[in-house]
């Protein structure tokens, strides 16, 4: 019996020697491992806009030490015969567990992160830098190909390895590293991937040779069903990653030069006119790939410039730059636009709004300037700003075309391309074209309300309510930007469902009156979706509601049980308005989303009969 017991006690001093010797170094390497994260993201965060080799060494060096202590310092966490029999232990299993997925997401990320580090410091010269920014950014992305495309795959396994990190109560030093690394990882990838893909892009669309850009600043507050009106325009030319040509012009310069191309026929009803088709119009298609053929077709007849891709942007993007960067201003005009102001000061000072407001004229240098300032942004200011315009694309506050086919795939990749889609399912997209010649949807706000009812034959009854406010004007500025219609908002709404939809009815109300049901003004189709048109003039200080009822067969019946799938798709440019959903599958109660439509919506549901 002695020794049975002996060699237990043995066993016993050799796993407490070990869990010595071994595994309590291996968690405080973990807590070493978060340390040392923490303090290479204070070098690179404390003064972005100043960041220095110094501060760049120093990070990359804590990050190295950090990947040995979450990696080889750590290592007996997944390998240790203590480890290995812990294992099964009930409570002890789960700690274990989670130490080993820290471990590897510790690994991954702080190699991941020396690797954005080393990419960083190949931007920050010794000294004075010799090329500016953007072309040391084109030069970067051009001979570091293999490494964004290596760094990009682990951010992914990054982003796999957070989401494997286990819920829960851990013990000290474990809890502490998850927290660092699930905060701190975020960052980094929200961060990194909008940055990792414009850099992706920059050789083909800047890089060698010539490449030259249409830029249309579109105003959001005078709506077209594709985007905004279309205030000024700007030809930039790049040549091997530098900008050799700037030309900004107001979009009406070439209305005395093009004047043999007919307006689509809303633009000459409302009001009825028999003016051609202006490029300040162009936007008028949904699909910014239909609109650029357009404007390219002006442009091109009056300047004989043949751009290689177009680019929409408003003024809702630039200030997301400038709260970045910093206000701007334009000599020899007084007003500054900054983050917080841009969009209501533009339009005051386009449409001489106040006393001392330049006008239009405006538009074109301010255009430079911010083409100048983004182009001139510090190496520190950068991932905020690529940050900033992904968040902005996304939104559609700036949408693309290439003429270059790999940049155009990339561009449809990442839906920045303000195509129109036709999903499969249950679909819509309302779209506002505000022509009263006023800034109305500056002022004007909305309200959409969609209920659906699913039957259990996979019919679906829909019922659409729009609800618009027209608030009366109470300064003298947004007076003067809402005066030409006396007040009215004059809406030529059009409301994309699919094209197999069955309307039923339209019923139009006017402060909360009774509803009465009038006809569309039209019904067409187009990238396989029905288009009802109706048009709304909604009265000052007043409000109006249009409801629009219709049916088919939207739900997927070919399983069991059955299906149901809805995309709400944004306006291009469109500001943001809140929407409502009510969901009620066969033989279940109403589902109910409140949100907004600041991107493109899904849902999709399963119920009905088992």
């Amino acid at each position: 019996m002695r020794w049975p017991l002996l060699a237990l006690g043995v066993l016993f001093v050799a796993a407490a020697i070990d869990v010595v010797v071994r595994y309590v170094p291996a968690i405080e390497a973990l807590q070493h491992g978060r340390d040392d994260v923490l303090q290479a993201k204070a070098l690179l965060t404390g003064d972005l806009a100043h960041l220095d080799r110094a501060k760049l060494v120093g990070a990359h060096a804590l990050l190295a030490d950090a990947e040995q202590d979450f990696g080889a310092r750590s290592s007996v966490l997944s390998d240790g015969w203590i480890g290995g029999a812990a294992a099964v232990l009930p409570w002890v299993a789960p700690q274990l567990q989670a130490a080993r997925l820290v471990r590897v997401a510790g690994e991954d990320g702080t190699v991941a992160g020396a690797n954005v580090v080393s990419l960083v410091e190949h931007l920050v010269p010794n000294g004075t830098p010799t090329l500016p920014l953007l072309q040391r950014l084109v030069t970067l992305a051009h001979d570091r190909a293999a490494d964004l495309t290596s760094l990009s795959t682990q951010l992914n396994t990054l982003q796999a390895d957070i989401a494997a990190l286990p819920k829960g109560h851990l013990l000290g030093p474990t809890d502490a590293a998850r927290h660092t690394l699930q905060t701190e990882a975020a960052k980094v990838l929200a961060v990194a991937r909008p940055a990792i893909a414009l850099l992706q892009a920059l050789p083909a669309a800047i890089g060698p040779g010539q490449h030259t850009y249409l830029l249309l600043l579109e105003n959001p507050g005078e709506m077209r069903p594709g985007g905004g009106f279309i205030g000024a325009v700007g030809r930039v030319t790049f040549t091997n990653g530098a900008i050799t040509g700037q030309v900004f012009r107001d979009s009406a310069f070439s209305d005395q030069l093009v004047t043999n191309i007919p307006a689509p026929r809303p633009l000459k009803t409302y009001p009825q006119n028999d003016q051609p088709w202006h490029l300040a119009e162009t936007d008028w298609s949904p699909d910014f790939p239909t609109a650029v053929t357009d404007a390219e077709r002006i442009y091109a007849a009056a300047t004989g410039v043949h751009p290689d891709g177009v680019i929409g942007v408003d003024p809702v993007a630039l200030a997301g730059i400038l709260s970045i960067t910093g206000p701007v201003t334009v000599p020899p005009y007084p007003q500054v636009i900054t983050g917080a102001n841009a969009l209501r000061e533009l339009n005051y000072i386009a449409n001489f709004a106040r006393p001392g407001d330049p006008g239009k004229v405006f538009l074109p240098p301010f255009g430079q300037a911010m083409v100048g300032r983004l182009l001139h942004a510090s190496i520190g200011e950068a991932p905020a700003i690529a940050t900033s315009l992904a968040a902005s694309a996304q939104q559609k506050h700036i949408v693309l075309y290439f003429g270059n086919a790999t940049l155009e795939g990339l561009v449809r990749g990442a839906n920045f391309d303000g195509r129109v889609k036709s999903p499969l399912g249950d679909s819509l997209e309302v779209l506002d074209a505000n022509l009263s010649g006023t800034k109305g949807d500056l002022l004007v706000t909305r309200r959409f309300q969609l209920q659906v009812t699913v039957g259990a034959d996979g019919q679906t009854h829909d019922q659409l309510t729009l609800t618009y406010h027209d608030p009366m004007a109470t300064t003298a500025a947004d007076q003067a930007i809402t005066s030409t219609a006396h007040g009215e908002y004059r809406d030529y709404i059009q409301v994309l469902i699919p094209e197999t939809a069955q309307l039923n009815n339209i019923a139009v109300s006017f402060n909360g009156a009774a509803a009465e049901q009038v006809s569309p003004e039209a019904v067409t189709y187009g990238f396989h979706l029905q288009d009802v048109a109706y048009w709304l003039i909604v009265p000052s200080g007043g409000s109006a509601s249009v409801v629009l009822t219709y049916d088919g067969p939207f739900a997927d019946i070919s399983r069991t049980p059955l299906t149901y799938s809805l995309s709400w798709e944004r306006q291009n440019g469109a500001l943001t308005w809140p929407i409502d959903v009510s969901v009620t599958l066969p033989r279940a109660t109403p589902i109910r989303w409140s949100t907004d439509l600041s991107v493109d919506r899904r849902w999709s549901l399963i119920g009905g009969p088992a």
